[in-house]
């Protein structure tokens, strides 16, 4: 008698994969061409351009001019960490790509505000190449045949040493290259209200992130250290831990990228029921 075989199915089992498929019926955003051709078409880094489109996605594609979002909503769709959210955030706020109402944000409509290098683009501009001229070097035979050495005087030796008089210029004026930005941390920065320690490595770290923020802003130092000012006044009182935090730390951190605290309303007091006549009696309020 012979023995029966089992077969064994060895195919993977099949499983229905679901295609993400864009449709308007799950949503849209109602956008202007205008300015959604001007998003395209303006300078931004990757980061800006995302944050910006994830804004408008934010306001407009609910029906929204401005609303309130957090750093953390943008880092979900932008895929970005809160960090770079925030600065990229900030930066569109400066170039006035972004609005800031309060606690709300929202794209600005009037693109003849934005403040971006080659924003406003428009022609058929081409760079014409220029070809400079050559000098043609000749070497001419030496009439000394053989090896030649080279007589070096003491008029040569020290026009070696000599500087030229545009170069003595330029190291004469570089101790006030930074004099408008040290007027700036002094007056502005330095009486914000931060504690008051450690502060020439506050002046040296102002220098050092106004030149960061001015690459995209193109800002002054009184601008950049008024921002900082208003950043310090939203957060003195309110941020745990603000009030012992060094200004070098706070500059070199970028802490006024982090997100600002949330003001809380003072509520009213609730009025008396209870009433005093001035005879002496007392009236209860029903």
């Amino acid at each position: 008698m012979s023995n029966l075989a089992t077969v064994t199915h060895l195919r993977p089992s099949q499983r229905p994969v679901e295609r993400r498929v864009a449709e308007v019926e799950d949503g849209y955003t109602r956008l202007a061409n205008a300015l959604y051709e001007e998003l395209i078409g303006a300078d931004l880094t990757k980061n800006q351009s995302k944050v910006a489109h994830a804004i408008c996605r934010k306001t407009y594609g609910y029906g929204k001019k401005m609303d309130r979002i957090s750093d953390s909503q943008l880092a979900q769709i932008t895929r970005l960490p809160r960090q770079k959210v925030n600065k990229a955030k900030n930066e569109l706020i400066a170039m006035k790509v972004i609005l800031r109402e309060g606690q709300q944000i929202g794209p600005n409509k009037n693109i003849e505000e934005w403040q971006i290098e080659g924003c406003h683009y428009s022609g058929d501009n081409v760079t014409a190449l220029v070809t400079k001229s050559v000098t043609k070097t000749v070497t001419a035979l030496s009439p000394k045949q053989g090896h030649t050495k080279e007589t070096i005087t003491k008029e040569k030796r020290n026009n070696k040493n000599t500087m030229s008089e545009s170069v003595r210029t330029e190291c004469e004026k570089s101790p006030d290259r930074y004099e408008e930005t040290d007027k700036a941390f002094e007056e502005i920065f330095w009486c914000a209200g931060m504690r008051k320690a450690g502060k020439k490595n506050a002046a040296s770290a102002f220098r050092t992130q106004f030149r960061e923020w001015r690459k995209t802003t193109r800002g002054t130092a009184s601008e950049f250290a008024t921002m900082l000012a208003e950043d310090i006044a939203c957060r003195n009182g309110k941020q745990f831990g603000f009030d012992r935090l060094l200004p070098s730390s706070y500059l070199n951190g970028q802490r006024w990228n982090d997100e600002k605290p949330e003001t809380i309303q003072p509520q009213s007091k609730p009025s008396s029921a209870i009433t005093v006549s001035k005879t002496g009696y007392v009236f209860f309020d029903r």
